[in-house]
């Protein structure tokens, strides 16, 4: 059995790849890289990844093309990584399956933070989807960490949780039930 988490990173930019293999392996993970669309996507297809990096802008294959493929396949979870930062390229990477979605440039803390362990609140996610706070009536927050749930379910596992009144926190080693 594996002990270390495997990241799959698929990223055009060598530089970067090296760096973030360098980064996450001090951290405890297994990275792997591909280099463009259609090795990305055969590779995320081959071995159980605990997670998938993927840049948008990538030759052969563009990340959202790969996204779509994989989402036909897989569950994984896929944080989109890209200089595209309007509002329609993060709404088309979320509706088209993505996790989450992180612009370039970014601190390497920052992804190794996103969402694990801390709690995160229905105001920053309305932020970070809608640009605007949630109201207290609004259900598509539900209806999306719904989706999640089902998409990262694994057995008696829960990985997202709901923080009465204060938001929803996502834990790798959870097992309280929802």
């Amino acid at each position: 059995m594996r002990s270390a988490a495997q990241i799959l990173l698929v990223d055009d930019d060598s530089e970067l790849c090296a760096l973030m293999t360098d980064f996450f392996s001090r951290h405890g993970f297994e990275i792997e890289t591909a280099h463009d669309g259609r090795g990305g996507l055969a590779r995320a297809l081959e071995a159980g990844f605990d997670l998938i990096i993927l840049d948008v802008m990538l030759p052969v294959l563009d990340g959202f093309e790969v996204l779509a493929q994989l989402r036909r396949r897989s569950a994984v979870p896929v944080i989109m990584l890209t200089a595209r930062t309007g509002q329609e390229d993060r709404i088309a990477g979320l509706d088209a399956g993505a996790d989450d979605y992180l612009p370039k440039p970014f601190g390497p803390e920052e992804l190794l933070a996103r969402s694990s362990g801390r709690i995160v609140s229905r105001d920053e996610l309305a932020a970070a989807l809608y640009q605007r706070e949630s109201t207290p009536h609004e259900r598509s927050l539900d209806v999306h960490m719904s989706h999640l749930r089902k998409k990262l379910a694994s057995g008696e596992r829960t990985l997202i949780r709901t923080v009465r009144g204060v938001g929803y926190l996502f834990s790798a080693g959870s097992s309280e039930a929802e």
